[in-house]
């Protein structure tokens, strides 16, 4: 009787190297990693993207009404100060940190450093391109606000140390802002609108990243209400401000929202049935580390 084979390479057996045992495909799994997703739960997160897409419907409505001279830049000032008071306050008193007033302090005196150094450069934002046509600036912000969109990230909640998790998609935003804000006339409409720029892709992901590992881990409601709340308030924020302007772009936003949150999700639960993956013993084999605590007088 022969020996029995063996699943190895550095040995010479007698078998040929074409051999396939009985009991090949025993090991075989299909759809090991599959997961069932509830509708409901799938059309609450899918609200994280209609969140951005009204933070950029908001920016632009705002500055469309201050392009067509029916808001001011001490309206516009006004309006991104209350944002930020009132953004501080929900942060330091709902979810602040116990013994982190050295923390706010820092914060507070860094964000005054900023809006300081943009007032000082609004003369400049308001001729950086007074030379290239609007129609360039509309295009050119158009791809800004589809990166910002692409490359935002939206469900991540890992930025401890880290100022800005997506620098690219804050970047392409604020270049954005700083592009319409060109086509402002008058400096004090300048900062203001690039402030709000600042509060609403710099400052409120920040906020809401926050406010979701805030409702994770202390509001254990199932179906996170707070993230829910949050995504139909933007969205009729965004409609009431879109709906003087054109009811066309109010259309295609509401269509495009709603197609988001409700019909994606049943799309992707729909596919699942589709999904037919095969795992056995001809697959590379997965590396896997085990952390280990070493302790004082462990070895390492």
């Amino acid at each position: 009787m022969p020996p029995e084979w063996k699943k190895i390479l550095y040995q010479k057996q007698s078998y040929p190297d074409n051999y396939v045992p009985d009991n090949f495909l025993s090991e075989m799994r299909q759809n090991v990693d599959l997961k069932n997703y509830n509708y409901w739960e799938l059309s609450v997160q899918a609200g994280t993207l209609t969140q951005q897409i009204s933070s950029i419907t908001i920016f632009v409505s705002v500055f469309w009404n201050s392009y067509q001279g029916h808001l001011s830049g001490k309206a516009l000032i006004m309006m991104t100060a209350v944002l930020v008071v009132v953004g501080y306050v929900c942060w330091a008193a709902v979810l602040g940190e116990s013994g982190a007033a050295k923390r706010q302090l820092t914060i507070v005196k860094g964000g005054l450093i900023i809006f300081s150094l943009l007032f000082g450069l609004s003369p400049i934002l308001t001729t950086l391109t007074k030379t290239i046509s609007s129609d360039t600036i509309w295009a050119l912000t158009l791809v800004m606000f589809l990166t910002n969109l692409l490359f935002h990230e939206y469900e991540g909640d890992h930025f401890e140390g880290i100022a800005f998790p997506e620098s690219l998609s804050i970047n392409a935003a604020i270049s954005a802002s700083v592009l319409l804000a060109s086509r402002l006339s008058s400096e004090l409409m300048v900062f203001g609108i690039v402030s709000l720029a600042l509060v609403l892709f710099g400052l409120f992901p920040l906020f809401r990243r926050c406010l979701r590992r805030w409702e994770r881990k202390t509001w254990k409601v199932p179906g996170r209400p707070v993230e829910l709340v949050l995504t139909i308030a933007m969205g009729s924020l965004s409609i009431g401000l879109l709906a003087p302007i054109s009811m066309i772009p109010t259309t295609v936003y509401g269509c495009s929202a709603l197609f988001i949150v409700f019909v994606c999700p049943y799309w992707l639960i729909w596919n699942q049935r589709f999904k037919n993956e095969i795992r056995g013993p001809w697959d590379e084999a997965k590396i896997q580390l085990e952390h280990t605590d070493h302790g004082p007088g462990a070895s390492r």
